[in-house]
């Protein structure tokens, strides 16, 4: 019976929904059909790091196609804490179990209050075809207990043999919490041959006996045994029951203590459950605990479905295992198929398409579904791993001149490897940007990975040019000639502004300039670079005076000694002094023709004790008038 490829993508979406009592779920991992056979075999050591050896029979003339290592991560009251890598070896070659490796968010054990996720490791590299038997030692682990555990190994190895017809395996992974009813409906991912075994095996974990401790499995409701007790290649207690089993040509073998007929007891996990089928792709596996000795502690951590068909072989290929940028896109791509199908449907552009975009924040694992036809299909894995984004580094910055892009950014102590880009432009390796005007940057930084971490930094702005200018003399005489001595910096263009002339010059070579005139006088200075907003302005004066002298003393106390009052002059060709008294009577008059030096105004008893006002009108030998008043206090 073929059914439409549109209740498959609908049934794998719903692929393994628990129907009972129990609310867990499992997760379909791997699936393919190909000439040849599946051999699988198992060891648990929990902590004691014994080794021991387990048989995978190849037969003479086969390759290997895929060879997967499960092993289950124990975490106990310590849920949060990673796990450590561990190194195991496979007939000496080291392998390294990583969480990174884990398959979903595992499953929780309440009464032993432990987490369970199943990790999965590619090994065919590991796997020699003319070998049957593996030692896996897993080392020395020197956790403390309560930490993190990787233990319950399992190999799984795909074979092709031209010799031998088609053979299928689905494989699923539990996720989700053990309870005492466990109730999945199964899919297949090829349609199940009638005429041929249809193999289902269980690796668990955590069951101690028979006696107290078991689980009875159900197929489609019927009751085929009952599962638990110590396997024989361990020392360890309650390590569980590990279905191990071969199957090619269309017929299920077990291995060691298991047997392929259409049972389970005991250690015996594997049968043949091809007589409890109604349906070539569906049927119910139940798993119900029937004892209240350790109600919720057993775990079925896999389960193997081989099965043949009459589904031809068919190429198909996902992306490898990738890494993904945190929040930035990454491309996933599947071959081969007419129809797809993603799951979960969570961070992907699109669910039934071969090439969906991913972008998110956590590392997450995918499956995709490829049909051939409707009846066909195959299950292939992706994990994509989310890498942290870089921290961006510190930086310092140097401010732009107002008059131009002259702005810098550096990162200091830059991280070797790390691109840096500005504004979506050119990643660079350096670590310096130059020639930046003022502004906000969008800073991008690229790491290794080439994972890219971006903030905002702003370049400021400053203005440097300073205006600044000695003149010498400061003050003169009429005709007064003074050198101006440009001093500014970072500056290209001068406006002088000095009296009534403005000068524009780009020079800063001296120059002089001369007052005529008498007065004070300023002299102001914008210097600027390419524009006048970016300038500064400074100013100095200058005090031009006629050029004749007349230094009047204002306290004159002159009884004492009998010495006259005296003023000092020069350059005059005439004086005339007049003293008035405080109430305005002019008390004393002198005109006369100085010559340079003091003169004698009044002898020392001629004028007596008090407030005075003098005024003088001076006359310059070139005939420039010029008028003094003041007071004069005599004592």
């Amino acid at each position: 019976m073929k059914v439409p490829y549109f209740k498959y993508c609908f049934a794998f979406c719903l692929f393994f929904v628990i129907l009972g009592r129990g609310a867990s779920s499992q997760t379909h991992y791997y699936s393919d059909c190909f000439n040849g056979g599946i051999v699988g075999d198992g060891y648990n050591s929990w902590y004691s790091g014994e080794s021991s050896d387990i048989e995978l029979s190849i037969p003479i003339g086969s390759d290997v196609i895929k060879a997967f290592l499960f092993s289950n991560l124990y975490r106990f009251q310590q849920l949060n804490i990673p796990a450590l890598d561990r190194v195991v070896s496979i007939n000496g070659q080291e392998v390294i179990l990583s969480e990174n490796n884990s398959i979903g968010e595992g499953y929780l054990l309440s009464p032993i209050n432990a987490r369970i996720t199943t990790c999965v490791q590619d090994i065919t590299n590991y796997i020699d075809p003319t070998n049957n038997v593996y030692n896996i030692n897993p080392g020395v682990d020197i956790t403390p207990v309560d930490y993190p555990l990787f233990c319950e190994f399992y190999i799984l190895v795909l074979y092709s043999n031209n010799s031998y017809p088609i053979s299928c395996i689905d494989i699923t992974i539990n996720t989700f919490d053990a309870l005492p009813h466990l109730d999945y409906n199964l899919y297949s991912s090829s349609a199940m041959s009638s005429d041929s075994d249809i193999g289902l095996s269980v690796h668990s974990g955590s069951i101690c006996n028979m006696e107290l401790d078991r689980f009875e499995v159900g197929i489609n409701g019927t009751n085929i045994g009952a599962i638990g007790g110590q396997e024989d290649n361990t020392s360890v207690a309650c390590a569980g029951v590990i279905g191990s089993f071969d199957y090619h040509n269309g017929t299920l073998t077990g291995i060691g203590n298991d047997t392929g007929n259409n049972t389970m007891h005991g250690l015996d996990a594997i049968a043949n459950i091809q007589p409890y089928l109604n349906d070539e792709f569906e049927f119910n596996v139940s798993f119900d605990y029937t004892s209240d000795w350790r109600p919720y502690s057993n775990a079925i951590h896999q389960l193997f479905l081989t099965y043949s068909t009459s589904c031809e072989s068919f190429s198909a290929s996902v992306t490898e295992n990738i890494q993904a940028c945190k929040n930035q896109p990454a491309q996933l791509q599947a071959t081969g198929g007419n129809a797809y199908a993603w799951q979960p449907q969570v961070d992907l552009s699109c669910y039934d398409c071969p090439n969906p975009v991913f972008i998110g924040d956590t590392s997450r694992f995918y499956t995709c579904r490829i049909w051939n036809t409707d009846s066909c299909s195959k299950v292939l894995p992706v994990k994509v791993y989310v890498l942290p984004n870089p921290a961006v580094p510190s930086y310092s910055t140097t401010p732009a001149q107002c008059y131009g892009n002259t702005g810098e950014l550096e990162i200091n102590n830059p991280p070797a490897g790390f691109n840096y880009a500005l504004n979506d432009g050119q990643p660079q390796t350096s670590s310096l940007f130059e020639d930046l005007q003022k502004g906000y940057y969008i800073l991008t930084v690229i790491d290794n990975n080439g994972c890219e971490s971006d903030t905002s930094i702003y370049i400021s702005e400053v203005n440097s040019t300073v205006a600044q200018f000695s003149v010498s003399p400061q003050s003169g005489n009429i005709p007064l000639e003074v050198t101006l001595i440009n001093q500014s910096q970072h500056a290209t263009h001068y406006v002088w502004y000095i009296g009534n002339d403005t000068i524009h010059t780009t020079s800063t070579e001296p120059f002089t300039h001369t007052f005529n005139t008498e007065g004070n006088f300023d002299i102001a200075l914008v210097a600027y670079h390419t524009t006048e907003e970016c300038g500064d302005t400074t100013n100095k004066s200058v005090l031009s005076e006629f050029p004749f002298t007349v230094i009047v003393p204002t306290l004159y106390g002159g009884y004492a000694d009998g010495s006259p009052y005296r003023i000092y002059t020069s350059g005059l060709s005439s004086l005339q002094f007049k003293l008035y008294s405080d109430d305005g009577r002019l008390i004393h008059v002198a005109e006369l023709t100085p010559s340079a030096g003091y003169i004698t105004l009044w002898e020392s008893t001629d004028i007596a004790s008090g407030l005075y006002v003098y005024h003088i009108r001076a006359i310059a030998e070139d005939g420039t008038e010029k008028m003094i008043t003041g007071k004069l206090v005599v004592v």
